[in-house]
């Protein structure tokens, strides 16, 4: 079940601030030594190139969702925890990102041969920043459309 939190005085969607407060982030862990400077993807001017080949239908995400996938850095080792509990979702690889489409992770950690992934269930406005390092893990979603929302899922 999704809880919604309200930051009074929270301000509309501005992708440029988000992207800016995930790049002061790394830099961030880049000074305290938790990541390299050559352990960071920064976009080059353009964004990344995404892959979308691994979608079911990549029509279902809002262009502004995609917009800050490519122009937000990321680490090369995604297997790393940002913070406790939570590590980045690697948008430039076509399986990851397709996987963070799939916000509740119902069928993911089933059986090889048997998950079922289900990109539907994520609204186009969706934004998984940070996932759960294992099942049932806490995750950071932003969502575009209510800026003013932050989803947690436990």
């Amino acid at each position: 079940m999704a809880t919604r939190t309200s930051t009074a005085g929270s301000t509309p969607y501005n992708e440029t601030e988000i992207v800016g407060l995930i790049t002061d982030l790394y830099d961030i862990l880049v000074r305290l030594g938790h990541y390299t400077e050559d352990e960071i993807i920064r976009p080059p001017p353009g964004g990344h190139v995404l892959d979308l080949s691994a979608l079911s239908d990549d029509s279902r995400i809002d262009l502004r969702v995609l917009s800050i996938m490519q122009n937000m850095l990321m680490p090369r080792d995604t297997d790393r925890n940002v913070t406790p509990y939570m590590r980045p979702v690697a948008f430039l690889y076509p399986i990851p990102l397709a996987i963070s489409r799939d916000i509740n992770k119902l069928d993911y950690w089933a059986p090889p041969g048997h998950s079922r992934l289900d990109q539907s269930n994520a609204l186009p406005t969706v934004l998984l920043l940070l996932e759960g390092d294992e099942a049932g893990g806490p995750s950071l979603v932003l969502d575009i459309a209510d800026s003013e929302s932050c989803l947690g899922f436990p």
